[in-house]
């Protein structure tokens, strides 16, 4: 099983990090919704959690807690665009954007041994 979500480890890496693209990246579609003069890493991870409906932001820890929780052996992140089923991998490619990629990440969960 595969799950994609908004990542609260992505967000602030990205928010906060030196990669500056990817930051103009993530930040550009903050623009559309903040009035403000600047636009800091609060603004984006308000957006993220308030702007589009999530209840909720994920990391790698609380993820690998409740897939044990529900009989998964291991969970691991992929790269969003890594998917290891060509038909997924192929409709993300062509329809998420760049910056999709900037705030979500992708977990893997794999069943144990019966």
């Amino acid at each position: 099983m595969a799950v994609a979500a908004p990542s609260a480890e992505k967000l602030a890496r990205v928010s906060y990090g030196p990669d500056s693209e990817r930051r103009r990246q993530l930040f550009a579609r903050a623009q559309s919704y903040y009035g403000d003069p600047i636009l800091t890493p609060s603004h984006q991870l308000n957006l993220a959690m308030r702007g589009f409906g999530h209840r909720f932001l994920y990391d790698s820890e609380y993820m690998r807690w409740i897939g044990e929780r529900v009989g998964y052996a291991a969970v691991e992140s992929v790269g969003n665009f890594e998917v290891p089923d060509e038909g997924i991998c192929a409709y993300l490619k062509e329809r998420k954007p760049e910056r999709w990629d900037t705030q979500t990440e992708t977990w893997l969960f794999t069943k144990g041994q019966s």
